[in-house]
């Protein structure tokens, strides 16, 4: 991996506690849709290394965009967040086999919890602007409305591409969408897909990725044709 220093473009917190930052992109900086970068910050005099994945996509040449979830006592995320316009950043990368084979001809099961939709969105703005013509269902899982980090992205991305289905899930909020896991309107959707084709990209916390992995296996999805990564 290369090791790259570039400026701070812009932050700004999208919802509560989660920022986006905005980075310059060096002209040799090339990832795929999916991967991450590692960030190392120096704190108390100890060295302390954070994977981030990128939410923007590799047609983005001028800048990309990390989605960091500010953690109260964190070692680096404060530290990230906190950073002003035009300092510089040192990280390393890209990593990860986390990405959409351009063969793939199934339809798409993107599910994601919390920061976890910034790899799945960089996946799924790559599909959809590359010309992906299957379906893509996207299962959000958040705690209420104010919660679901690029919404307004997201549905102006449902809008425009037909075969795109944004599914917001909300744990603890009643509202006319659906509700519970993220896990639970799968069941539902899965009746509609071709489960011997259908590739599944699962990002979130360790729990989450193996609940939606074991329910996927048990309604049929094909393990060879599921890909997650944890944040």
């Amino acid at each position: 991996m290369n090791t790259f220093r570039v400026k701070v473009l812009e932050i700004q917190e999208n919802v509560p506690n989660v920022f986006f930052i905005r980075l310059e992109r060096p002209k040799n900086f090339k990832f795929q849709a999916g991967q991450f970068i590692f960030i190392k910050k120096i704190v108390n005099q100890i060295p302390a290394i954070r994977a981030y994945s990128i939410s923007t996509t590799p047609q983005q040449k001028e800048y990309f965009e990390l989605c960091v979830k500010k953690v109260s006592g964190g070692k680096v995320s404060p530290i990230l967040c906190s950073l002003k316009k035009n300092q510089i950043l040192e990280f390393k990368g890209p990593a990860g086999r986390f990405t959409l084979d351009k063969d793939i001809k199934g339809e798409l099961v993107l599910a994601a919890t919390g920061t976890g939709i910034s790899a799945i969105k960089g996946i799924l703005v790559n599909a959809l602007e590359t010309g992906f013509k299957n379906q893509i269902y996207l299962f959000f899982g958040v705690k209420t409305q104010k919660h679901i980090i690029y919404r307004k992205e997201l549905e102006k991305q449902k809008k425009k591409y037909k075969n795109f289905h944004f599914i917001p899930v909300l744990s603890r909020e009643n509202w006319v969408g659906e509700k519970g896991h993220v896990q639970d309107p799968i069941k539902k959707y899965a009746k509609k897909l071709n489960l011997n084709e259908t590739h599944m990209f699962i990002c979130g916390i360790p729990l989450m990725v193996q609940e939606t992995k074991k329910l996927a296996l048990k309604l049929g999805f094909q393990e060879e044709n599921m890909h997650f990564e944890r944040c």
